[in-house]
């Protein structure tokens, strides 16, 4: 939620190893007619959620590739969890 409030210009960039990563989003957003970003929380998001750990936790050397295996199944979701989805939370737009 913070990146996003920082790429919609409501929270400001303090750290400065951010700043470039922030700067080139920013960039890269202002060359679209239309922008748009978005919080998806996680627990609707558990397969990219689980790719990015996966990603992150590979050392791999310069130029080595890993295959990996994706399996796909229904996964439990409380009826809170359903209900809380259903309310509006607002989009954020940029431009």
């Amino acid at each position: 939620m913070l990146i996003v409030n920082q790429v919609c210009r409501e929270y400001e960039v303090r750290h400065e190893d951010l700043i470039p990563y922030h700067n080139a989003i920013i960039d890269m957003a202002e060359k679209f007619k239309n922008f748009y970003i978005n919080h998806v929380p996680r627990q609707q998001n558990a397969h990219v959620d689980a790719l990015t750990s996966l990603a992150a936790s590979l050392v791999l050397s310069s130029g080595a590739t890993e295959g990996v295996l994706i399996y796909s199944h229904d996964l439990y979701c409380c009826k809170s969890a359903i209900e809380d989805s259903k309310t509006p939370r607002g989009d954020l737009q940029v431009k």
